[in-house]
Parts: structure tokens; sequence; C-alpha cells
């Protein structure tokens, strides 16, 4: 039987992850924040992408498809990944993470000095580790923007929604907050998140065209949620 690719990959090619200060190394060509040609990668086993709203019954979505699966996941993972490998402190990659709302200009320049530097090399790092681990396949990767890398017969990406005001209730709940500490909360998360996607992206985290399945969770509790995801993910891996 014919190969089938395991996904399309918007990738970057890199000479070199992270620069410690004082460190020098030539820049790769491509910009992961202009985007790249994609490039067809070889066969391999499925992945699967999954964007959640925060605070959304889409959250715990990711831990339970991976087990169901048999499947490794993949969310702030990704950072100690990054990590280990570039020699940057943890602190100032989770100050670029998708939920931070940590100045990250002040923390980088406290710590490196270049904090554009650090910005740029995150962006290629990032594209390039989640290629990596769809292309060892058998994953389910959490947020980081991976649907805005990864696209093809072989990675299924999926974003659950939920109204605000049930998300709003949940967060209130979950941290004892008042209505105007969670509101106050959860659009920062809310902020955070689109930026990320929009700051490395250039991207709209919300545009339908970048997964295959968008769920609106209002109705839906979280079995019925994964096993939407699940009948989805066997649709397409026999479409493909």
């Amino acid at each position: 039987m014919a190969a089938i690719p395991l996904c399309t990959v918007n990738h970057v090619s890199i000479s070199s992850l992270f620069k410690r200060k004082g460190q020098s190394a030539t820049h790769a060509s491509g910009d992961a924040r202009r985007g790249a040609s994609p490039r067809r990668l070889h066969e391999g086993r499925p992945c699967i992408t999954l964007a959640a709203q925060w605070g959304s019954r889409g959250e715990p979505a990711g831990h339970r498809l991976a087990a169901r699966l048999g499947f490794t996941e993949y969310g702030a993972e990704i950072l100690g990944i990054l990590a280990d490998r570039s020699k940057v402190h943890r602190d100032v990659l989770a100050a670029l993470d998708e939920d931070s709302t940590v100045n990250f200009n002040y923390l980088v320049s406290s710590l490196l000095g270049n904090p554009y530097v650090v910005a740029e090399d995150f962006a290629r790092d990032l594209v390039r580790v989640i290629q990596q681990i769809a292309e060892a396949g058998e994953s389910v990767i959490v947020g980081r923007g991976a649907a805005f890398a990864l696209h093809g017969p072989r990675v299924l990406n999926v974003r659950v929604i939920e109204p605000y005001q049930q998300r709003l209730t949940r967060l209130r709940e979950s941290r004892m907050m008042s209505y105007t500490e969670a509101e106050i909360t959860l659009a920062e998360i809310d902020s955070a998140r689109s930026q990320f996607v929009e700051d490395y992206f250039r991207r709209d985290i919300d545009d339908p065209e970048a997964y295959d399945l968008v769920i609106n969770a209002q109705f839906l509790d979280e079995d019925a949620i994964l096993d939407v995801i699940l009948r989805a993910f066997e649709a397409k891996r026999l479409a493909g």
C-alpha cells in the first residue's frame, strides 16, 4: 500500500538552538513569525493537536485522550524540552508560553540581555520541537499553537470552546475568586493565548480553518467531548 504522509509542517530550518548571553551563532534561513512553506513529511504514526479555551471542558480532554489511545501527551512538557536543549533559564521560556502574563522584556533583559533574539529563537525552536513530536507520532499536543504548525491526513487539529459565562463561573468556583477578579484573570489568559498565536504564527487562534474539528462544549460533558474527538480521529484516519 502506498505510504501516507504524516502531516504537512510549516517547517523552519534552525542552525542553532537558543543563544546564551555572550554566544554568537548564524541565524538559519526562514522566520517562524512570518511563516514558511509547508513541508510534506514521510510516512509515520498519527498525532492530535488540541487547543481548548481556558476553563472549557476541553481542558481535561488532552489527558483522557492520550490515556485512551495510549499516546504521549505534550503540553507544558514542550517547555522542558526547549529548556533542556537550549540551556536557557526555564523562567524565560515560561514567560514566552501561551498563558504567561509576565513582563517578558524585563525578565529576559535581567537574565540574558537581549529579549528580541530569544523571542525569535523561541519561535523557530517551538516549530521544530512540534515537528519532531509529530514525526514520532502517537502524540497529543496540547496548545502551543500546534494546529498552526501541522496539518495533513495524519494529524487531527481540534479546538474546544465554551460560552464565556460558563468558563467564568468555572474559574470563580475553582479558584474562589470574586466576579471581578475572575473577569480580569480570564481576560488576561484569553488575551495571552490569542497573542501567543498572533506573535509566533501570525494567525488568529479562533480561525476555524486551522482546525479539522471545532467543538462547542456548552451542552457536552467530558465523556461526550472525548467521544466526538475519537470519532473524528477515526474518520480522518480511515479517509487518509
